[in-house]
C-alpha cells in the first residue's frame, strides 16, 4: 500500500462509494421482493400503481432509517 495521503484519501473514497452501492442494491432487492414480486402486484407503470409504489418507497424509507441508526450506535459506542 502506497503512504500517498492523496492515494488513500482517494482509496477511502471508493471504499465508502462501494458500500453505499452495496446498501442500495440490498434495499432494493429486499423491498422488490416485498412489494414488487408478490403474486397479483401490478407492475408501476406511468400512471403508477400507488399502493406497490407506496410500499417500495416506505420500505426504503425503513431501511435508511434502520441503517442509519445502526450507523449512529456503533459511532457512539466507538467513541
Amino acid at each position: 500500500m502506497s503512504d500517498d495521503p492523496e492515494i488513500q484519501k482517494f482509496l477511502e473514497q471508493q471504499a465508502g462509494a462501494a458500500r453505499i452501492s452495496a446498501a442500495a442494491l440490498s434495499f432494493t432487492e429486499l423491498c422488490w421482493e416485498k412489494c414488487v414480486d408478490k403474486v397479483g402486484s401490478k407492475p408501476i407503470t406511468e400512471s403508477g400503481d400507488s399502493r406497490t409504489a407506496s410500499c417500495f418507497s416506505n420500505c426504503v424509507a425503513r431501511f435508511l432509517d434502520t441503517s442509519e441508526l445502526i450507523v449512529k450506535r456503533l459511532q457512539s459506542k466507538s467513541a
